[in-house]
């Protein structure tokens, strides 16, 4: 997965350049939520899992590369530094919380003899999750500048 993850850093960098940071934030999206849907959802051996997190840590890889960029294309180089300091915050903070959350829903799906069942209603939360972030990235517009 480091692998996966290290070359989407790259390789969504480079579409980034070539065809734009929303373009890509979106393939990104979408190749999230087709991990979760296609493969990790519906995984019936080993090589399912193992392709659906190698095609979830290669889109991953790329939200670092692209964010710092984006935050300064949204907010302007001055201010990338305290914008991008509240997003990875944000980023930070989620990566504590949201597993909690993931858990509670595995552990009642444990609970009610169904592990297997946990683990597709996860991985459908996060594809729908993946696919609103695509959706969202198709309106998001920079902030208005007051003048100066």
């Amino acid at each position: 997965m480091g692998v996966f993850n290290g070359a989407g850093r790259l390789s969504w960098g480079a579409v980034s350049d070539r065809f734009g940071r929303k373009i890509s934030l979106i393939a990104m999206s979408l190749v999230s939520s087709i991990a979760c849907i296609a493969f990790l959802r519906t995984a019936t051996g080993p090589w399912d899992v193992l392709a659906g997190l190698c095609l979830a840590a290669f889109a991953y890889g790329g939200i670092l590369a692209l964010m710092p960029a984006l935050t300064a294309d949204y907010f302007g180089p001055r201010y990338v530094g305290g914008n991008y300091g509240l997003l990875f915050s944000a980023w930070g903070l989620c990566g504590f919380l949201v597993p909690g959350y993931f858990e509670g829903i595995l552990d009642r799906a444990r609970a009610a003899g169904s592990l297997p069942g946990g683990y597709q209603e996860v991985y459908l939360k996060l594809a729908v999750i993946a696919a609103a972030v695509a959706v969202m990235t198709t309106v998001l517009r920079p902030p208005r500048r007051s003048p100066e």
